[in-house]
């Protein structure tokens, strides 16, 4: 659960280049040297305009590099909008976060030589924003937080609880005996000690990258691109080097400049957040009382089978 944190870290340091100075191949504007803005062709680019929604871009059938609607504004300085992006994020009702985070960014190549460094594991977290109820999904099972408590599935629970002990070792309970105990009183299990300082919401997910970026952008933040991504107007903000690239884009729309999505990459380490389903996505389902077993109840249980 802990190398969620370190590479949200990665992100955040790979989004400060955005800010970085230096040498990145640009020219005052912005764009590329030599390059020509992506899109246009630079042999006719008299015949194709100026601004954004002027120039010809090619849709790739999901919405993607389409041409933007005509009343969509020019992308502001990022620096003019930074407050506003997470505070309105950070005030919306409900969203779907994904990340998808490389082998090697989570340090996982490190522990094991086999693993491909460039494999990726995707993390969810669905739900209300503030985090009166939420999924946090994970490759090996989903939780679900309501009111601060944390629930896993008794299979869910069980399967961590196989895959927690060292190659070789014994568990101290069976885990088949287990399964079957749990599954006689409940469905879910109470993780909320365990878990509290490792899931987090999705408003606690947006802070921890707010304060990532620092409290300034700066004034030496790339100018934006206006785009399409996923059949939405957006706004561009990339910067790339030698050693590392960043990308911000949020919602083209000054009044409230949701995240749309955020990416960084070092090397073989790379993470990607996308935000999806704002103000749409629905809380998970909250089980009956009578289908969770609760920390002390647990407990009796792990003492019985003892």
């Amino acid at each position: 659960m802990e190398t969620l944190y370190k590479t949200t870290g990665l992100l955040g340091v790979a989004l400060l280049a955005l800010t970085a100075c230096g040498d990145t191949g640009e020219d005052p504007d912005g764009h590329p040297e030599d390059e020509g803005v992506e899109g246009q062709d630079p042999d006719g680019a008299e015949d194709q305009g100026d601004a954004p929604e002027e120039i010809a871009g090619e849709d790739d059938g999901e919405g993607n590099g389409a041409d933007p609607d005509d009343d969509t504004q020019d992308a502001p300085e990022l620096a003019e909008i930074e407050e506003d992006i997470w505070e309105s994020s950070l005030d919306g009702d409900s969203v779907t976060i994904t990340s998808e985070i490389s082998a090697a960014a989570m340090g996982a190549d490190q522990i094991d030589p086999d693993i491909d460094p460039t494999e990726t594991t995707e993390i969810t977290i669905a739900g209300d924003v503030e985090g009166d109820g939420f999924l946090y999904g994970l490759p090996t099972g989903d939780f679900l937080v309501f009111d601060d408590a944390i629930y896993q599935s008794v299979e869910d629970f069980v399967e961590t609880y196989e895959s927690s002990a060292p190659e070789g070792a014994e568990l101290e309970i069976d885990p088949d005996q287990l399964r079957s105990a749990l599954a006689a009183e409940g469905e879910w299990v109470e993780v909320t000690t365990d878990y509290a300082d490792h899931v987090q919401s999705p408003a606690e997910f947006i802070e921890y990258l707010r304060q990532s970026f620092g409290d300034d952008l700066g004034e030496d933040a790339p100018a934006g691109e206006l785009d399409t991504r996923d059949g939405e107007n957006v706004w561009v903000y990339g910067q790339e080097d030698e050693d590392i690239s960043a990308e911000i884009v949020v919602h083209a729309d000054e009044s409230e400049p949701l995240l749309h999505s955020l990416s960084g990459a070092q090397g073989d380490e790379t993470v990607e957040v996308t935000f999806t389903d704002w103000d749409e996505t629905d809380e998970p389902e909250r089980p009956d009382d009578e289908e969770i077993i609760d920390e002390a109840e647990f407990e009796q249980i792990a003492e019985s089978l003892l």
